[in-house]
């Protein structure tokens, strides 16, 4: 017992903690530049008493040289990439900067950690290749709508005219088309391509663009959709069915058809025996954000309800409007039927788990006796 007590106490004390290592920057961002040469700076910090190690890896690997490879206590180096004529793949390479720690002295036993720094090179891509990102925003009713299309060249070739046209859709009929002035695109060069919809004399609702990038004769297209909105909520679903004599929880979802947040919105319900309110309440005020859908709670009380169906009104309160849905809800009787069949087949599962145990007691008993 003390041998044990010993050697545990032995190795808790050679045992080193996991100490912290870090690299900073995180990242850097470049592009391929062929036959150039491009530095890079870093900085390690570890803890005490660990040094580290550092290591290159990746995309590029073989092109790049540290001015170290290892650092007492941590500190600082640099990694100097010498980039050739032609690089390996277009598009995104990924250069890692990593640095591992090691035991200063060597002593006891100790979990080595280690981090990396990254290097995003962008290479081109032969020929004439461009990347676009379209965004469109959603407005108001009578808001202008801004459309905006990126473009990078990212190829090998300078393009000489580079236009956008925007085709806008309402269903699949076409209403309008915008237009972009044309321009030139150098090698990993970016342009932002703008323009603006009036939606003066356009309805609610969704639509959608096209944007259509010509760039020295070819095309690229990139679809999106926008709303335009109107302060109005819309009542989506609702419970329709309640249980006799005990309180029920009523769900009413709900959903924005505006761009803004819309505040203190609630709803509420009334139940009708003919023209007479038998029962009624309101859910807690509720915030709404743009175009969100939300489900409102509150809670009916059917004590005072027999077994039917009633006329149901639901009005939703917000911003010095309405929306009023009439409907039927049923009060019906609660069902027993699901728990006798759950306590039916809890019994039934023992017996049969009862009758296992008991085959197998038989069988082993009888395997003994042999």
């Amino acid at each position: 017992m003390k041998k044990g007590v010993f050697c545990f106490l032995f190795i808790l004390l050679n045992v080193s903690l996991v100490y912290a290592i870090g690299i900073s920057p995180a990242d850097y961002k470049t592009a391929f530049m062929p036959n150039e040469e491009q530095s890079f700076f870093f900085n390690v910090k570890v803890d005490y008493p660990k040094d580290a190690e550092l290591y290159v890896s990746g995309d590029f690997a073989n092109y790049t040289i540290l001015d170290t490879y290892y650092l007492k206590r941590g500190g600082s180096f640099t990694a100097t990439i010498n980039f050739p004529d032609k690089a390996i793949k277009p598009g995104k390479n990924f250069l890692h900067i990593g640095a591992k720690e090691t035991f200063a002295g060597g002593q006891g036993m100790s979990a080595r950690s280690a981090v990396e720094a990254l290097i995003f090179i962008e290479a081109p891509y032969p020929g004439k290749y461009i990347e676009a990102e379209f965004t469109v925003n959603d407005v108001n009713i009578g808001e202008p709508v801004d459309l905006l299309v990126k473009i990078k060249n990212l190829g090998t070739q300078d393009l000489n005219k580079v236009k956008v046209d925007i085709d806008i859709y309402s269903d699949k009929n076409l209403i309008t088309t915008l237009h972009t002035e044309p321009r030139e695109l150098k090698k990993r060069e970016e342009a932002k391509f703008e323009t603006i919809l009036n939606t003066e004399n356009l309805k609610p609702g969704s639509y959608k663009t096209i944007a259509i990038i010509n760039y020295d004769n070819e095309i690229k297209t990139i679809e999106k959709e926008f709303r335009i909105g109107t302060l109005f909520v819309e009542i989506i679903n609702y419970t329709k069915k309640v249980f006799e004599n005990s309180i029920n929880k009523f769900d009413v979802q709900v959903e924005s058809k505006w761009n803004n947040q819309i505040n203190n919105i609630f709803v509420e319900v009334k139940i009708f025996d003919n023209s007479t309110v038998i029962a009624d309440f309101r859910t807690p005020s509720f915030e709404l954000n743009p175009w969100e859908r939300k489900i409102l709670t509150g809670y009916l009380d059917t004590k005072d309800m027999s077994l039917g169906i009633y006329n149901m009104n639901l009005t939703l309160f917000y911003e010095d409007k309405t929306t009023i849905k009439s409907d039927k809800i049923e009060v019906i009787k609660k069902s027993s039927s699901f728990k006798e069949l759950f306590t039916s087949t809890v019994i039934l599962i023992i017996i049969i788990i009862l009758i296992v145990i008991s085959d197998l007691i038989w069988i082993l008993r009888t395997k003994k006796k042999k």
